[in-house]
């Protein structure tokens, strides 16, 4: 039979214990998408005497899309090289990803798994290279729209991110530069967000070939919870009144 003290002190540890299971046991869906859409161009000729009419010809393409899922170190790993969609799943989320001739997307969840599995994340992404022949002395004015959305459940504490890239180089180059450019969105907070991705390439006295690369990226994952301190002081409390009520029973057994 438990006094007054003890039934307090007991309540006390069963509310913090109560606490940091509902924290660590919360529910949710973790949210990110992002893609590219209204690609387009301008061409300006930057010598209209020379006899060369300013043009812009398409050639190559290639695209990848990949959606990957790592839960407990871990996952799920599908890949597509082409046009089409690809999808991985895990205990932990999914991941989406599509590629269309000047467009991509992609998207990933993540959701509460059971407590053993300390880490999971999902990851989505997927790449458009086109390639390109300019007219000498012509300047090319590359534009998409990058749209995003990213959402998250604190209780899950989760967190969630987005990233759109539109890249130019020349053809052979492994990284954007002189002439070559690089434009991007990335967002991490919560909620709808849009950007006009622009970039520019110039040929001069010859023609140019190079190429444009629109990607996009998504990744969510769930973040190992941490105990608020006010959890910590009420657990350190009911354990401080259940300790105090051990030493007072023994003494009065004695």
């Amino acid at each position: 039979m438990l006094n007054k003290k003890n039934a307090a002190s007991a309540a006390l540890l069963t509310l913090a214990m109560s606490v940091m299971s509902a924290s660590a046991q919360a529910a949710g869906v973790n949210y990110a998408s992002a893609s590219i859409s209204d690609f387009s161009y301008q061409l300006i000729d930057l010598n209209p005497i020379d006899g060369i009419a300013a043009s812009l010809t398409f050639t190559a393409f290639s695209s990848t899309s990949k959606s990957d899922h790592w839960y407990h170190g871990g996952g799920e790993v599908n890949t597509l090289s082409g046009f089409g969609s690809t999808k991985a799943e895990g205990i932990g989320g999914a991941s989406n990803t599509t590629v269309t001739q000047f467009g991509v997307a992609s998207e990933s969840r993540s959701t509460a798994v059971p407590l053993e599995f300390e880490f999971n994340m999902s990851y989505s992404s997927t790449s458009y290279i086109q390639r390109f022949t300019l007219s000498a002395n012509t300047l090319v004015i590359f534009s998409g729209t990058a749209n995003h959305f990213t959402g998250y459940v604190p209780e899950l504490y989760s967190s969630s991110g987005a990233t759109t890239k539109l890249i130019g180089r020349e053809i052979g180059a492994r990284w954007p530069h002189i002439p070559g450019f690089s434009s991007s969105l990335i967002t991490k907070e919560a909620g709808p967000e849009n950007m006009v991705l622009l970039g520019s390439m110039q040929s001069f006295g010859a023609t140019m070939f190079g190429e444009v690369e629109m990607s996009a990226s998504t990744v969510t994952r769930r973040i190992t919870p941490v105990p608020e301190p006010e959890t910590y002081a009420m657990l350190l409390a009911g354990l401080g009144l259940v300790a105090g009520a051990l030493r007072r029973k023994r003494r009065g057994a004695r």
